[in-house]
C-alpha cells in the first residue's frame, strides 16, 4: 500500500501548535528582559524569533501541501490564489518584523510614541489583510463537495471564523487562541488517508 505523501505536513502542522506559542512567549520575554537590562531598543531580536521562524517555514510547507491535497483528492483548485497570497504574507510578515526589529536596535534617541505606531500600524495592517484571506479561503474551502469532506468542512468553518476575528484586530487574540484547534484539524486532514472513510 501507497504510503500517505501528506504525513509529513501532519505532523510539521502538529510542531507548529508547540513552536508558535512557545516563540511568541520566548520573543515577549526576551524583549521584556532586552528592554530592563539593556534599554528600550538595545535588544529586540533573539532566540523566540528563530522559533518563531521555524515555525513559518513550516507553515509555508503545509500551506503548499494543503493545495497540493486540494488538487489531488478533491480536484478543487479555486482556493490556489488565496493559498498562495497566504504563503506570501507569512513570508513578508516575518521578514518586515525582523526590519522593524532590526530598525529598533539602531533608534534608541527616536520617541517612544513613534516606535508604538509604527508597531502598532504594523500589526493592524497584518491582521486586517490575514483577516480578509483567511474569510475568504473560508468561503472557499466550504464549497468542496463530496462525502469524505467533514474534517474539511470543520476547517473551513474554523479558518472563517479565525478570519473574522483577526479583521476587527481587537479579535485577533480569540484567533490565536483558536489557531491550535485549526492546527490540529489540518493536520487530521493530512493524516487522514484518501480511502478512509469520515464519520462526522
Amino acid at each position: 500500500m501507497e504510503s500517505n505523501p501528506y504525513r509529513l505536513a501532519g505532523w510539521l502542522a502538529v510542531a507548529q501548535v508547540v513552536l508558535f506559542p512557545v516563540g511568541m512567549i520566548m520573543a515577549f520575554a526576551q524583549e521584556l528582559i532586552g528592554r530592563e537590562m539593556f534599554g528600550r531598543h538595545l535588544v529586540t531580536i533573539g532566540p523566540g524569533d528563530v522559533v518563531l521562524w521555524v515555525s513559518a517555514i513550516c507553515a509555508i510547507y503545509c500551506l503548499l501541501k494543503l493545495k497540493s491535497l486540494l488538487h489531488e483528492r478533491y480536484d478543487f483548485y479555486q482556493a490556489d490564489l488565496l493559498i498562495t497570497l497566504a504563503i506570501w504574507w507569512t513570508i513578508i510578515f516575518h521578514v518586515v518584523g525582523l526590519f522593524i526589529g532590526v530598525a529598533e536596535m539602531f533608534l534608541s534617541r527616536a520617541p517612544e510614541e513613534v516606535i508604538k505606531i509604527i508597531e502598532g500600524g504594523y500589526l493592524a495592517t497584518a491582521m486586517v489583510t490575514v483577516g480578509a484571506i483567511d474569510i475568504i479561503l473560508g468561503v472557499l474551502l466550504l464549497r468542496i463537495q463530496g462525502a469524505d469532506n467533514g474534517l474539511m468542512r470543520a476547517y473551513a468553518i474554523l479558518t472563517l471564523i479565525m478570519g473574522i476575528c483577526e479583521i476587527t484586530v481587537i479579535g485577533a487574540i480569540l484567533s490565536l487562541l483558536l489557531m491550535p484547534v485549526s492546527l490540529i484539524l489540518l493536520a487530521m486532514i493530512f493524516f487522514r488517508d484518501e480511502q478512509t472513510p469520515e464519520f462526522v
